[in-house]
């Protein structure tokens, strides 16, 4: 009864603290002229958002433009490159030519590419809310479908490629998108990814490297246009000069619409409890036996989580990762609130977490998954404050109902 006492009252602070808080130590940023550039107008005056004292409003278009919106664009810049470095990879595959030395240093550069894209994909992860987590995830799943990979499934597509004159893609999720690009890319080349090869895979097997290149090239240009296209159909959604889903979240909004935002921005940041800590590190011995995600390369593994704490932070401190512009964010929501020491301790334990994971990344030692579940405590510190004190504060509706006094 009383944890339900103190949230009435906290719900009350809410609704009632937007005009007591003032940030303190502001800079310039490129929030700055944003309505005059696009002729919109929002609660707050979007061309200078982070002044003065702190408004639901301010926050939630501060996280829109200054994090999510230039981190979705580097993402669909990269996309981009992935796309332009297949493209001309195939184009020499497709000659069939034997020089092994420039196909190595094509595949390098596609494997380096792919890797800086998934990346800047794993720093969105961090908080999937608005166009890439609509329709339970279906923009999201045809970006990057994991858990859902499945290799051995892109692998058969390319057998069935290699015998039709123009290949389309299927519809299935586990066959597009980044996870079948890392397929397509870091698989031996003379291999498969198939628990056993049946027949149809067997007999592709004993074509000559050249070919095999060129079958797998019919299907890793139609994935890398595709991933392309879908990635421009993220940035559309959030760039300030199309479809600027941002505005869509402040503008005109009751105080109680801007709460309901507030709080779906803040569910998505317990992916680091939901995604990264039981899943990607795993909760129990035998989850620390493999690998759940890039289990051919573990130091993409442990730069998959070490990426969504990165973005976990930024977006909980409302700070551009580029530019280090630090606007309002939830530690500014916290303290509006009288709960700074809960800010605190949520950045503290961030920061230990990706001092560690950083630390393990920069060793230039093999990583096991033993190494990253020894981390497993470090992002536990985070989660218990996010279900525990972070919740007290905000009111229990600002984390997905399953993470509710969760407390492991």
């Amino acid at each position: 009864m009383k944890k339900s006492f103190y949230s009435i009252i906290i719900s009350s602070l809410i609704f009632n603290s937007c005009g007591d808080f003032e940030h303190k130590n502001m800079t310039e940023g490129p929030s700055q002229n944003v309505q005059g550039d696009i002729g919109l107008s929002a609660p707050g005056d979007l061309g200078s958002i982070n002044q003065g004292s702190f408004a639901l409003n301010k926050m939630i278009s501060n996280i829109g433009i200054n994090i999510i919106t230039p981190a979705v664009a580097d993402f669909k810049n990269n996309a981009e490159k992935l796309n332009d470095k297949t493209q001309v990879y195939c184009q020499i595959a497709e000659t069939l030519t034997t020089d092994e030395t420039v196909m190595t240093v094509l595949r390098t550069e596609l494997q380096q590419t792919w890797s800086q894209a998934m990346k800047s994909y794993h720093y969105l992860e961090a908080a999937k809310f608005g166009p890439v987590a609509y329709n339970e995830e279906e923009l999201g799943l045809k970006l990057y479908s994991w858990p859902l990979t499945n290799a051995c499934r892109v692998d058969l597509e390319v057998v069935k490629a290699s015998s039709r004159a123009n290949y389309k893609l299927r519809d299935n999720l586990n066959t597009r998108g980044l996870d079948a690009l890392e397929g397509l890319f870091f698989v031996n080349e003379d291999s498969h990814s198939c628990p056993r090869a049946n027949s149809r895979l067997t007999a592709w097997l004993a074509k000559p490297l050249s070919q095999k290149r060129v079958d797998r090239c019919k299907v890793m240009k139609v994935v890398a246009k595709d991933l392309l296209e879908n990635a421009k159909t993220l940035n559309k959604s959030w760039d300030l000069r199309q479809d600027h889903f941002t505005i869509q979240l402040v503008k005109d909004k009751s105080q109680q619409e801007l709460l309901d935002a507030s709080r779906s921005v803040s569910q998505s940041l317990f992916y680091v409890e939901e995604v990264v800590k039981d899943t990607k590190i795993g909760k129990d011995a035998q989850s620390c036996t493999k690998l759940t995600e890039h289990v051919t390369n573990p130091t993409m593994a442990a730069s998959s989580i070490l990426e969504n704490l990165k973005g976990f932070k930024d977006v909980f401190n409302g700070v551009n990762r580029t530019t280090a512009y630090n606007g309002f964010g939830y530690d500014d929501y916290l303290r509006s609130l009288g709960f700074e020491g809960v800010s605190s301790q949520i950045n503290t334990a961030t920061d230990t977490a990706i001092q560690n994971f950083s630390d393990l990344i920069n060793a230039q030692t093999e990583i096991s998954k033993q190494d990253i579940c020894a981390r497993f405590d470090d992002v536990r510190e985070i989660t218990n404050v996010l279900k525990g004190e972070f919740l007290l504060a905000l009111g229990k509706d600002s984390a997905p109902g399953q993470s509710q006094g969760d407390m492991d």
